[in-house]
């Protein structure tokens, strides 16, 4: 067996470990308190609005498209986040018990609009071809909410938007719709400051708590387990992304939600590659990084990249397409998802055959498993 700085956690008696866990449940208890009291996560807004043909006839370039504009309530600030804007067609011709139709169309995004605290309205979309999706949808009595708009930031007061619908046959059939406005509320958002400025915090400290009550000791007789706290505690640090308000005071920059991404995907995964090697380093007293580490590394770096990709060029999209929807529009996205699942089941085969190798090493052992004479 290794020698290495006995954990505390060896000699606790069954009532100090009664007391950690009680003390960790009943904070959980009291965040899930806190949340079911507190402010609503999301506000909504909903708007009707009629689509006349006799006052908006069919364009004779395009007359199977139509074009749709809203305007949002005022009184939206950086606080709001993000924003949504979700469509309901109604009433759109179809009855009950004529069974379920299908209404395929291109949603285009011609123009968005923000007011600013000047009061004056500012352009900052404005349509290309690369803010039209297709959409499909199932109606009855109405047809499935689809959304139109989605901002990874709010910087205006209020917002104008603009957009169309083409290429279908059934563009006569929308003659109501109800638009939906969606919007973190900024009550929720000031409470997420606090939470992750605790967090951040109450890390830290236990950061530095822990490596203070490890520095009269020399690395190289830390166990396998303290080694791997320091470097978890640290990146733990990070993953509550303690550079959070930036996105508040550099509004529209995708540079911040980068940084959170890259804070969680390195976090994560360097909580993967501890069980990798807390399982195989069971009983095994030299670990060199050639045989040791570096297959293990080389698995959960490409589960990294993968998901640092992936994640990354949504939070990119998010804040660049107004009409972007990471559930639908995932064509780009299909060979690295299918990568990133296949790395994550041979990371998980490997997981699977070193608990059990652990296991059965463990039980080797001649006072394993034995009752005390």
């Amino acid at each position: 067996m290794e020698t290495a700085v006995q954990m505390k956690m060896y000699t606790l008696t069954k009532r100090e470990f009664l007391i950690v866990f009680a003390a960790f449940f009943g904070c959980f208890f009291v965040t899930v308190i806190i949340g079911a009291a507190g402010p609503a996560v999301l506000g909504t807004d909903t708007q009707h609005l009629g689509v006349d043909w006799t006052r908006q006839p069919p364009n004779p370039i395009t007359p199977n498209k139509v074009t749709i504009h809203g305007k949002s309530t005022p009184g939206w600030s950086a606080f709001s986040q993000e924003l949504w804007l979700a469509c309901t067609i109604i009433n759109g011709g179809f009855r009950k018990g004529d069974g379920s139709h299908r209404l395929s169309f291109s949603l285009r995004v011609e123009q968005v609009e923000g007011l600013k605290e000047a009061g004056k309205w500012h352009t900052l979309f404005k349509g290309i071809k690369n803010y039209t999706h297709h959409r499909k949808l199932s109606c009855a009595e109405q047809c499935e909410q689809f959304m139109v708009l989605h901002l990874g930031y709010v910087d205006s007061q209020q917002y104008k938007v603009s957009f169309s619908l083409e290429h279908t046959s059934n563009l006569s059939l929308v003659t109501n719709m109800t638009f939906k406005w969606q919007y973190f509320n900024s009550q929720f958002t000031q409470l997420e400051i606090w939470f992750r400025f605790i967090f951040v915090i109450s890390t830290f400290v236990s950061a530095f708590l822990f490596m203070q009550s490890l520095q009269s000791f020399a690395v190289g007789d830390w166990s396998i387990e303290q080694k791997w706290m320091s470097i978890l505690l640290t990146l733990l640090v990070l993953y509550n992304d303690p550079l959070f308000m930036l996105r508040f005071l550099v509004v529209g920059n995708w540079f911040t939600r980068f940084v959170e991404v890259f804070f969680e995907a390195t976090f994560l995964c360097a909580l993967l590659l501890f069980w990798l090697c807390s399982y195989h380093g069971v009983r095994k007293l030299t670990r060199k990084f050639t045989t040791f580490y570096l297959p293990k590394l080389a698995i959960v770096s490409f589960v990294w990249l993968m998901a640092l990709t992936i994640r990354a060029w949504e939070e990119y999209n998010s804040v660049s397409d107004p009409s972007y929807q990471t559930q639908l529009d995932t064509s780009g996205f299909q060979g690295l998802r299918v990568t990133l699942y296949i790395s994550v089941g041979l990371y998980l085969l490997v997981l699977a055959y070193l608990f059990v190798r652990a296991f059965a090493e463990m039980n080797n052992l001649p006072y394993f498993g034995e009752e005390e004479q």
